[in-house]
């Protein structure tokens, strides 16, 4: 796996667990949950 996966798979789940709560801007906080939902 290299780099650009993983920033691709990364922004994929940042828009999903915004989509999920419901935000308008992916912030800090969107980031941070799909980087703990992912095991990062």
């Amino acid at each position: 796996r290299g780099w650009p996966r993983l920033v691709n798979n990364l922004a994929t789940h940042c828009l999903l667990c915004g989509y999920q709560a419901k935000k308008e801007l992916i912030d800090e906080e969107v980031v941070r949950l799909a980087i703990q939902e992912m095991g990062l």
